[in-house]
């Protein structure tokens, strides 16, 4: 009887132990969204000359503001979904005398 149980729980942890180690679909994986939402309507509502206050009112603050220099901001947003594909967009506006004076996009 006693052998009995050794084996059986000795089949248990073994069979634990083996399913432990293979990626299982049947687990909840978190969704992570991180920075500013930007999309494509509001990048096309920018135009040169907008003031730095009439960016902020359309889009938000920025994630990243250059200590160094005021004229950059970066906007970054990040998604990874518990399964499926991460999805990184970039938005960086340059200013001059506090206006727009061009960007560039990544990913929108």
């Amino acid at each position: 009887m006693k052998t009995k149980i050794i084996t059986f729980l000795s089949a248990t942890c073994i069979v634990f132990t083996l399913t432990a180690c293979t990626q299982t679909t049947w687990l909840y994986r978190v969704n992570v969204q991180q920075g500013n939402i930007v999309t494509a309507d509001m990048i096309h509502q920018l135009h040169l000359g907008m003031t730095k206050d009439a960016v902020t009112d359309l889009i938000g603050p920025p994630v990243l503001m250059d200590t160094f220099n005021d004229n950059r901001w970066t906007y970054i947003y990040t998604y990874k979904p518990g399964r499926g594909k991460y999805v990184e967009r970039r938005v960086v506006i340059y200013f001059k005398n506090d206006r727009i004076s061009h960007l560039s996009t990544h990913n929108i």
